[in-house]
């Protein structure tokens, strides 16, 4: 009984090794997992980056940015940090994310950050209420005039002279997103935005900002990049190969007519 009891305990103990290795095994695998964190506007961009009917993230940029880690080197996946826009840089300074790839405008950040060559073209519009009136810039005189804190739509708004002159306060009302922004223009508490408009494009074309024109005036034009921290030329050359075997392959512009009904790109395969 005694040998009995000791050849048992011996297997048990070998069994206890065995499930220890798989577990550290298993364990360490997940730590050796190479993941790109990629920073993204967490009150939601649409089309480049939001939150689709089931609450999962998605959007032209998420998507463009699993399809180009699938083919760069040493990376296994991307992990998507959503996060608030005017903290992008305290968490890119701090390694909390790789990337910003959310309709990121290369344009009075040249020199903040590495840039891939732009793959998208945009302006900077405002919209108001169909029936508020306003037509053009010079109406804006006295009206309250948001934006989304930290943005282009705010550099466009600041760095015109005239615009800043004539609206109330001598400046915009600022918000933590877009989202929150537009719901202030349906109910009145601001009377034009400043906005991307590759965003409200989509948003007006998919039925989700009625009552909304844009003016004909635009503030400002621009050009959305993926932007790196400073010194990050390796990964960023990365992104750019991944992206010049996407436009190849036509993946780039298949992606693109699934957000936009057409090619919106601009990045020309090398």
């Amino acid at each position: 009984m005694k040998k009995f009891t000791k050849i048992l305990a011996v297997i048990l103990a070998a069994l206890f090794v065995v499930g220890c290795f798989a577990a550290c095994s298993g364990s360490s695998n997940e730590e050796e997992k190479t993941l790109l964190k990629v920073g993204f506007d967490q009150d939601g961009f649409v089309p480049f980056g939001y939150t689709d009917e089931n609450g999962d993230w998605t959007g032209f940029d998420l998507e463009l940015a699993k399809e180009c880690i699938a083919l760069m080197d040493g990376y296994d996946d991307i992990e998507l940090v959503p996060l608030e826009w005017n903290s992008k840089d305290t968490l890119m300074d701090t390694g909390a994310v790789d990337i910003i790839w959310n309709g990121f405008t290369i344009q009075g950040r040249e020199d903040k950050y590495e840039w891939t060559k732009p793959y998208m073209s945009n302006r900077q519009v405002v919209i108001v209420a169909e029936d508020s009136g306003i037509n053009n810039l010079g109406d804006l005189a006295d009206k309250i005039v948001g934006t989304q804190k930290d943005s282009s739509g705010l550099d466009a708004i600041e760095s015109n002279e005239e615009l800043m002159a004539i609206i109330k306060d001598n400046a915009p009302m600022q918000f933590d997103g877009y989202e929150t922004a537009l719901m202030e223009l349906e109910v009145g508490s601001v009377d034009a935005l400043v906005i991307d408009e590759q965003v409200i494009s989509v948003k007006i074309k998919n039925g989700d900002a009625e009552g909304i024109k844009i003016l004909d005036e635009a503030l400002s034009t621009e050009d959305y990049g993926v932007g790196a921290k400073k010194g990050n030329t390796e990964l960023i050359a990365a992104i750019e190969n991944a992206l010049n075997t996407l436009a190849e392959n036509g993946k780039v512009a298949e992606l693109s007519e699934k957000y936009f009904g057409y090619d919106a790109t601009v990045w020309a395969a090398e």
